[in-house]
Formats: structure tokens, sequence, C-alpha cells
């Protein structure tokens, strides 16, 4: 099974497009693993238990965004609450008893239902190849700055996190959307503001580090990528002088 794609950007498609692919009596964790990670599912049994709960909690994820986007729509009073008394009775697909219980189909009314929600909820934009391509290829220069870095160990975990954050939010690009981007770029900015508390000789070791560099530049431009799609000033444009110095 391999990831969906939803046919529209937004909360209510990305949940359409999960629960279109789930297939009635499969257990949960096989279902959603694949879906979520857009990986095949582990065969050992803790290791499909671990994977398993995290997909659970990703699709609890993704249905709150739903709702809370339902409730912030401009829809009126009586259509959302029809629409929402309508999808009620996907809480209990939601929460499985178990990860080996078998999920149900989602019913032809509930998709009728979310798809109605997905072309009234506004669009978010998507990331073109063009923008896609060039994030691959800054993470590809990342991993090969982490080869040269074991004298380095600081450095050489903040491209490691750096590399991990980047392949996670756009490999699940079509589950979390534009948000996702924005949400994984705070996550490494994070992870980079932790060398400020080192000594000052660790900080200017790093800074002098060729690899550094490559941090930065990668940085930028998940942030400019991020800022394209969800609309909002880059926010290393100004205080990377300050921050990054760069």
């Amino acid at each position: 099974m391999t990831k969906p794609q939803p046919r529209y950007p937004n909360s209510a498609g990305r949940l359409l497009a999960i629960l279109e692919e789930i297939q009635s009596g499969k257990p949960a964790a096989q279902q959603l693993v694949p879906m979520i990670f857009g990986e095949q599912a582990p065969n050992e049994d803790k290791d499909l238990s671990i994977q398993g709960v995290k997909a659970i909690t990703e699709l609890h994820i993704i249905y709150a965004t739903f709702l809370q986007d339902l409730a912030d729509s401009n829809m009126g009073d009586d259509e959302r609450t029809v629409i929402e008394k309508g999808l009620s009775s996907l809480e209990n697909l939601m929460y499985p008893i178990a990860l080996n219980e078998g999920l149900r189909e989602v019913s032809e009314a509930e998709k009728a239902l979310l798809e109605v929600c997905a072309t009234r909820l506004p669009k978010e934009n998507t990331i073109d190849e063009v923008d896609l391509d060039k994030i691959n290829e800054s993470i590809r220069s990342l991993k090969d700055a982490i080869k040269e870095l074991d004298n380095q160990p600081t450095l050489k975990n903040i491209l490691l996190e750096l590399t991990r954050l980047s392949e996670d939010s756009i490999n699940r690009f079509n589950i979390y959307g534009a948000n996702g981007l924005k949400k994984a770029f705070k996550s490494m900015l994070s992870e980079v503001s932790e060398i400020y508390l080192q000594d000052i000789e660790d900080i200017s070791e790093i800074k002098d580090n060729p690899a550094w560099d490559k941090a930065v530049k990668h940085l930028k431009l998940f942030d400019s990528i991020a800022a394209k799609a969800m609309k909002y000033r880059p926010l290393l444009e100004k205080a990377s002088q300050y921050f990054l110095g760069g």
C-alpha cells in the first residue's frame, strides 16, 4: 500500500484520502503504517505495535485538525451542524480497541460529506517539483557533510537531525500539508539553537566548519519554501544575521 495522494489540499482532503484507502477487516496497524509513514509495516510484533501506535496518533492529529478547521470555517451554523452529525460516526473508526483489530470501511455517505468539506475549506498551496528537488538536493548535501564529521559530534548531530526532520516532513507532506513544513522548520531551528548553549570555543569551532554553512543554507532554503507554501515572511530573512551569522 502506498501513501494516499489527496485530491484537495486541506485537512478534509488529507483525511478523505486516507480513509478512502481503508480496507474492511484489515488490522489497523497493517493499514495505517504504510499510509502515514510511507513504509512497509514491520514484521516483528513489537515493532509493529510501536509503529501502529504512532500511526494512530498521527491519524488522530489529522482528524483533530480537520475538526478544528471545520469549526473555524465560514459555513453556516446549520450546515456545519448537519456535517458534524453526519461525520460523528467516524469516531468509532478513529479509536480502534486494538491495533490488530480490523477497521471498517468508510461509508459512501461519510466520503461524500468529507468531500463537501474538502471543497468548502480553504485550499492550501502545494510544493512544486522544482522546490521539492531543491530540498532533496540540500538534504543530499547534508548527508555528504555528515560523513566528514566524526570528530565533530555536536555539529554531526545537528545535521543528522536537520536531515531527519526534513525527510520526515517531505515524506509526509500529503499527511501534514504546508503547515507541516513550517512546524518541521521550527523544530530544526530549535535543534540549531542548542549550539548557543555550548561553550564559546565550541561555537567558534562549529561555525568555522564548512558543514555549518551547509546547515545554514539548508535552513534558509527550507524556510523560504515553507514561507511560500504558507504565505508568511521567511522567519530568517532578518534574524539570520544575528542568529546564524549569515
